[in-house]
């Protein structure tokens, strides 16, 4: 399998945690329409177990990943936004503004999570929902 990223030596302490800045090893196209370019520069991880190297998943901007967090198919995340946690996020959801994902949460979908929203328990995202503004969302799905 071809690399997408690879994780480049500039790093960031955040909530105890070692992040490395992702550089884009090849041209694609997110599902937002952004062009990432070879040579481009994407968020944080914590590992590459955080953002998959297959599909047109992709962070940039601020956005950060860490601890057990997984991002996979055509997801996006940027702004500030962080997932962490065991959270995942796959499909063709997006993530951005400065909201957070973790605990055992799940997005998937066309959904999409913005603003300064909280997803977090054993919460499920999917379909076309939409999550914003100063919004929690928890519970047992």
């Amino acid at each position: 399998m071809e690399k997408k990223y690879k994780i480049t030596d500039i790093e960031m302490a955040w909530n105890d945690h070692t992040l490395h800045r992702i550089e884009s090893l090849k041209d694609f196209t997110l599902i937002n329409g952004k062009e990432v370019f070879k040579g481009d520069l994407g968020g944080w991880v914590e590992s590459e177990n955080n953002l998959s190297q297959e599909g047109s998943c992709w962070i940039y901007d601020e956005c950060k990943m860490y601890e057990n967090a997984k991002r996979s198919g055509n997801s996006i995340g940027y702004g500030n936004s962080q997932q962490y946690g065991n959270s995942q996020q796959f499909g063709n959801s997006k993530q951005y503004g400065n909201s957070q994902q973790f605990e055992n949460s799940r997005q998937f979908g066309n959904s999409i999570q913005s603003e300064n929203s909280r997803q977090y328990g054993n919460s499920i995202q999917y379909g076309n929902s939409r999550q914003y503004s100063n919004s929690l969302q928890d519970g047992d799905y």
